[in-house]
């Protein structure tokens, strides 16, 4: 939380090397590499590996498997991914993330049609999600065009200025 991502990763290896079996230790360690790699200079998939230990040791942790699922999909694993997303289906807890994984599907694999099916699903959506699928296709999937267009659905009148903004600021971007 204040930006020492390298202490946390080695107080979190040092924790797990006593306690392999720490399943909350496991996901925060993969949660601190997903989130925090990319800045320091390391490769996201590093958290590929505690994101799967969470999974095998608590099976329906979904926080674990929607990171490994977007992981699949930033590395183009589509039988991988749509394991994930069979087995997120599967589970309630997981039943409001199901619009934003069948996103990621279309923007990385689908079709042109399918894109815009998704654009579609997702611009009603929260803000969170519409910014999320979002980033997705601009940074992963190498859809600028659908990046584009959901900037535009932030901009909408009926969203708030807040959104707005972060609609217009994206869209600049892009």
């Amino acid at each position: 939380m204040r930006g020492e991502a390298a202490a946390a990763e080695r107080i979190y290896r040092a924790q797990l090397a006593e306690q392999p079996d720490d399943v909350e230790g496991w996901y925060e360690l993969g949660e601190l590499l997903f989130h925090t790699n990319a800045l320091r200079g390391q490769p996201v998939a590093e958290s590929r590996d505690p994101f799967d230990r969470v999974l095998n040791l608590a099976p329906e942790h979904t926080p674990a498997a929607f990171h490994a699922a977007e992981l699949a999909a930033m590395e183009g694993w589509r039988e991988r991914y749509d394991t994930l997303l069979h087995r997120l289906g599967a589970q309630r807890t997981a039943e409001s993330l199901m619009p934003q994984l069948r996103a990621l599907r279309a923007l990385t694999w689908g079709t042109a049609g399918e894109k815009q099916e998704a654009i579609r699903d997702i611009a009603p959506r929260s803000p969170g999600v519409v910014i999320a699928v979002f980033s997705y296709a601009a940074l992963h999937a190498g859809s600028p065009d659908e990046a584009l267009q959901l900037a535009r659905v932030m901009t909408q009148p009926q969203r708030s200025d807040e959104t707005r903004a972060r609609g217009f600021y994206r869209a600049a971007h892009v």
